[in-house]
């Protein structure tokens, strides 16, 4: 069930009328997953079949287009788009390796110093990449500049934590621990507790998940830092906000326990 929150009505918004287009996938494939749009409606995902997934980028102009793995990874190996920003760079994912598609440069993110284990999870139009690294003591880290730098954790005794999206402005969200976390010029700051933060726009507002007891969930947004529980129908169980834009516009996804 999709899930949308704004500030106040819209009835323009209520009468706008959409189209549908099924992007398809891969030659051989059997299903597809969308991950992330930019400005210019080019979309990037994963393509499945009966061996592994491949990553795509897809555009009205092109249809849906493989990318290329990294030179001397083999034909086959599992990877997957998380996200594009408008200069049509994406990040992405090939066996727990870090991937930035840049035109017809591939450059693997685990490769540059400090890369060890990087994961990506997306990318802001600066091209500076988010995500994960060190899966042993998996850590936030980020990738710019050609070396990828670890994000100080919220407390150093954190199991773990994981950027999971930035905005244009350089602000980064995600998790330490059990916390919601933003990184503000890389300094990381609670947001909630038993909480995680999953999108940020480029006008104060973060969306996410409460946890709470008995493995319950609830969809949960912060403008300017305030958090606020976002109401989910009485007929699923709970809710998370998987996106915002900068008109804090909301949308996630539910189901049954």
């Amino acid at each position: 069930l999709a899930l949308l929150a704004h500030m106040g009505p819209d009835p323009d918004r209520a009468a706008q009328q959409f189209t549908v287009h099924d992007i398809g996938t891969l030659p051989s494939d059997t299903w597809s997953s969308a991950r992330a749009i930019n400005d210019f409606g080019q979309v990037v995902g994963e393509s499945y079949g009966s061996v592994a997934p491949s990553a795509f980028v897809w555009s009205r102009s092109t249809g849906i287009q493989p990318l290329p793995l990294p030179a001397g990874m083999a034909i086959g190996t599992p990877a997957g788009a998380s996200g594009i920003n408008s200069n049509g760079q994406i990040s992405g994912i090939a066996v727990f390796r870090g991937i930035l598609w840049d035109g017809s440069v591939v450059t693997d993110l685990t490769a540059l110093p400090g890369g060890t284990n990087f994961v990506a999870f997306g990318v802001n139009d600066s091209g500076t990449v988010i995500g994960s690294r060190d899966l042993t003591n998996e850590t936030a880290a980020v990738a710019n500049g050609g070396m990828v730098s670890a994000l100080s954790k919220l407390n150093a005794t954190d199991s773990f934590s994981r950027a999971l999206a930035i905005n244009n402005r350089g602000d980064i969200v995600g998790q330490s621990g059990g916390s919601a976390v933003i990184w503000t010029s890389q300094v990381p700051a609670e947001l909630s507790s038993s909480a995680s933060a999953l999108a940020i726009n480029d006008t104060n507002g973060i969306a996410g998940v409460q946890t709470g007891p008995g493995q319950s969930f609830q969809a949960l947004w912060w403008l300017s830092g305030v958090p606020d529980i976002l109401p989910h129908p009485s007929s699923i169980f709970g809710s998370v906000a998987n996106g915002i834009n900068d008109a804090n516009i909301v949308v996630g996804h539910g189901g049954p326990a």
